[in-house]
C-alpha cells in the first residue's frame, strides 16, 4: 500500500524549505511523507564558560509501504528510503495559545543521490 496516495496534508516541492512540527508533509515528486518525531539537544560548556548547544532532529520517512527513521544534526544532511533531508535548524518554540513548547525542524527535502 502506498501511504502517499492517502495523504491529505501539506505537500511541498523538492528543495523547498519547510518547517516541520506537529503535522507531516508530503513530497509530491518523491511520493514520500516526512514527519518530525522529536528533537534532542546536547549542551556542552566550553572552557570559557559559554555553552554550545547542538540540536538533532529524529525524522520518519514513509515511501511506498515502508517507513524508516533517521537522526540528523542541525546543519547536516541524511537520507532514508531515497529521500535526502537537510536540517537547517531544530529546536522548540513556545505556543502561547496552547501554553506549551512545540518542537520543530526547518528542513529542505530532495532526492537522495
Amino acid at each position: 500500500m502506498d501511504a502517499f496516495s492517502e495523504f491529505r496534508g501539506q505537500r511541498v516541492a523538492l528543495g523547498e524549505e519547510v518547517k516541520l512540527h506537529r503535522e507531516p508533509v508530503g513530497v509530491e515528486a518523491l511520493r514520500a511523507i516526512v514527519a518530525l518525531g522529536r528533537t534532542d539537544w546536547v549542551i556542552r560548556t566550553r572552557a570559557d564558560g559559554s555553552e554550545d548547544k547542538t540540536a538533532t532532529a529524529s525524522l520518519v520517512v514513509q515511501r511506498g509501504g515502508d517507513a524508516a527513521n533517521v537522526r540528523i544534526e542541525a546543519g547536516e544532511s541524511g537520507s532514508a528510503r531515497g529521500v535526502q533531508i537537510t536540517v537547517l535548524e531544530a529546536g522548540e518554540v513556545y505556543e502561547e495559545a496552547a501554553m506549551r513548547w512545540v518542537q520543530f525542524a526547518r528542513v529542505t527535502i530532495t532526492a537522495a543521490p
